[in-house]
């Protein structure tokens, strides 16, 4: 009996990846099966485990490419462990702002009270001379003369005066002067010559009020 020649196997390894003529066998996913003598299923597995493996670790480079790297303050990137503690233990401390300096407030200096202003004085009226009535001619000695006249609302007392004609320096001269409680006064009168006499009232604050007119008398004797 014949032996029949059998065909001499190729190792696994021989199994050729890449570009090879179309008489060596069909082609699927670039891997030849044919001559590979029973491995040729497992030769495709291989290929798509190896092809699925690159695509994998090659989609993976690039999201990690594409994602950004948190750093920290320093510089260097926390680790997973480290930003979970940071925020768990990481007290939220909220800034206030500082509070603004305000200047104390000034005293505006008031101005010391002013006194009260005095009260106006009341108005006087001038009192009514009564008598001796105005040109009496005195033709007596001694020369004691009174002279009368009206009391004024408000006056509590009175300013006499009387003067004297000077016949050598042809002036008058005051003679008589004096603060009368009563609306009479009597006094005696210096020569024989002209004299006149007025009365004005003074107030309760000592404001004289205005005077009466001058009456005139004259003594002959």
């Amino acid at each position: 009996m014949s032996r029949v020649a059998q065909q001499p196997r190729r190792p696994h390894l021989a199994c050729r990846i890449g570009s090879l003529p179309d008489s060596e066998g069909p082609k699927i996913a670039g891997v030849r099966t044919k001559g590979c003598d029973g491995a040729e299923d497992g030769g495709i597995r291989m290929a798509s485990s190896v092809r699925s493996a690159v695509a994998i670790a090659c989609a993976l480079l690039i999201a990690g490419c594409n994602q950004p790297v948190p750093t920290t303050a320093g510089g260097t990137s926390p680790t997973p462990t480290q930003s979970a503690y940071a925020s768990e233990t990481a007290p939220l401390v909220s800034e206030t702002p500082a509070a603004t300096p305000t200047s104390p407030p000034t005293s505006t200096p008031t101005s010391a009270a002013s006194p009260p202003s005095p009260m106006p004085a009341p108005t006087l009226a001038a009192p009514v001379l009564i008598s001796p009535p105005d040109g009496t001619v005195f033709g007596k000695f001694p020369r004691i003369t009174t002279c009368q006249w009206s009391a004024v609302v408000g006056a509590i007392k009175y300013q006499f005066q009387a003067e004297f004609w000077e016949l050598n320096q042809k002036q008058w001269v005051k003679r008589y002067s004096a603060d009368v409680p009563a609306t009479t006064y009597t006094f005696d009168f210096v020569g024989k010559q002209p004299g006149r006499w007025r009365v004005a009232g003074v107030d309760g604050g000592g404001h004289v009020g205005p005077f009466s007119g001058w009456w005139g008398f004259v003594y002959t004797v």
